[in-house]
């Protein structure tokens, strides 16, 4: 791997290694069982969330090859598009994107592989993606509960007990809450404290990731379908299906979606104030 292409994406390396995937505590919701052990080979996987100014970065540099569809830019939104211009909020470009949809990430993912000589892994008239080549692409669902637990595979990203300090969820009351949109009205955000924070406002875990769970919910590459109790290798999820898996819980969940285990499932299409995404990469050492 390009030591250009790790440091300019804030990459960080995954070593490969075998988890026991789904609700191993045994207080989560069905769609999180049966518990399965999964193997991974090493990979990277974004420090942070993809950020305002990096989106916007790609809708600058893409021109007429955008399409707005991909994102919704009414308030709360970070980007706006006034008069057919976009622009940054005033403010917002370390905050983690939201509004876009599945569609709009993967199609950063192809702008970023195109950018650095890399195969585009998706179709986006399809939404297939093709894990054989070697470009950006969402985690995998199993890599990024993998890279959420840790190299300790804790539950709640930093540990296994629930620390209201540590994580952005509804009614978030600790000493970062200086640092929501909300508070400064960034993006439209205002009505309602609950909103998100800046990418790496809180600690990282043992791999070095940020606000894996809270914040915002972070799209993954897989097609969302029922556990199956097999063990697996590198899975890339079902290979049917329309919606999408969303990981992570956000800023408007309670803490009992503050874990890493929970999943959901949204429409490729969905644009919301909630979700964002990371990149990932495999390891090409």
């Amino acid at each position: 791997m390009d030591t250009n292409i790790v440091n300019q994406y804030n990459l960080v390396k995954i070593p490969s290694g075998t988890f026991l995937m789904g609700d191993t505590f045994g207080d989560g919701f069905k769609q999180e069982l049966p518990v399965h052990e999964v193997y991974t080979d090493s990979y990277f996987i974004g420090k942070y969330n993809v950020t305002v100014k990096e989106y916007f970065d790609f809708i600058q540099d893409s021109g007429d090859e955008f399409q707005e569809i991909w994102c919704d830019f009414i308030d709360p939104c970070f980007i706006l598009n006034e008069g057919g211009k976009y622009k940054i909020s005033e403010g917002a470009e370390h905050f983690p994107m939201v509004q876009v949809s599945f569609v709009g990430a993967v199609a950063y993912c192809n702008w970023c592989s195109k950018k650095n000589g890399l195969e585009s892994v998706y179709d986006l008239e399809t939404l297939e993606g093709d894990l054989t080549k070697n470009g950006f692409r969402l985690p995998t669902e199993a890599q990024w509960e993998y890279a959420c637990g840790g190299p300790e595979g804790f539950k709640c990203f930093y540990g296994n007990e629930f620390d209201a300090e540590l994580i952005n969820f509804k009614g978030y009351s600790g000493s970062y809450k200086g640092r929501r949109a909300s508070n400064k009205k960034i993006g439209g955000f205002g009505l309602d404290e609950n909103s998100p924070v800046p990418v790496g406002t809180f600690p990282a875990n043992g791999f070095g990731v940020h606000e894996m769970i809270g914040n915002v919910n972070e799209w993954c590459h897989d097609k969302y379908a029922i556990y199956k109790k097999d063990s697996e290798v590198n899975p890339w999820g079902a290979s049917e299906g329309t919606f999408r898996v969303i990981r992570g819980g956000c800023f408007i969940d309670g803490k009992e979606k503050m874990r890493k285990s929970y999943r959901h499932a949204i429409h490729p299409h969905a644009k919301c104030m909630v979700d964002g995404f990371r990149i990932a990469l495999p390891n090409l050492f």
